[in-house]
């Protein structure tokens, strides 16, 4: 798990925060051994290693399995860790990605305006208790959007509820 975990987080500009997770996982599983064998953690970890590595007794003949908790000491980011050809990272196309992700550079979706703009949020869009969304909190969920783009006339109006009988088609654009 801790290994999963490191890997798919690998290439992120602030790995080295998950060193404080695989401490947290490794005395975990040491606090586990320990109340299992009923010693203390300093005296699992004389027992099993540092690397807290437990020996599997096989069955019906089979080799025993050595399982041990995966300590990373490379805490450096690997940016094209999931390439798999030589290609080189597009650092310039990454940040357009990255910022294209949130929608706060788009003009209000509701009257194309470019002034202004803030994002308007809910907190979830799914039914409750078997009721569908109602008012614009509707329309956010026929978009499947949690924020969209808003200029302040256009916002207060959301918040005023001036715009609950609003329909996906008289939106300006469609801000997915």
């Amino acid at each position: 798990m801790n290994r999963g975990i490191q890997n798919y987080y690998r290439f992120v500009d602030n790995i080295n925060s998950l060193a404080r997770i695989q401490h947290i996982l490794r005395f975990s599983l040491a606090r586990t051994l320990a109340a299992k064998y009923k010693i203390s953690v300093k005296q699992v970890f004389r027992r099993f290693g540092r690397n807290t590595t437990i020996i599997v007794k096989a069955r019906d003949g089979k080799k025993d399995r050595h399982v041990s908790f995966y300590l990373n000491s490379d805490w450096t980011m690997k940016r094209n860790a999931f390439k798999t050809n030589d290609e080189k990272v597009d650092l310039v196309q990454m940040a357009i990605r990255m910022r294209s992700r949130s929608k706060l550079g788009k003009p209000c979706c509701i009257c194309n305006s470019s002034e202004q703009v803030e994002m308007h949020h809910v907190r979830h869009i799914r039914k409750v208790k078997g009721k569908k969304a109602t008012g614009f909190k509707a329309v956010m969920s026929a978009l499947n959007r949690k924020q969209i783009p808003a200029c302040k006339p256009c916002h207060r109006k959301i918040h005023r509820g001036e715009y609950d009988r609003i329909s996906l088609k008289d939106l300006a654009y469609d801000p997915r």
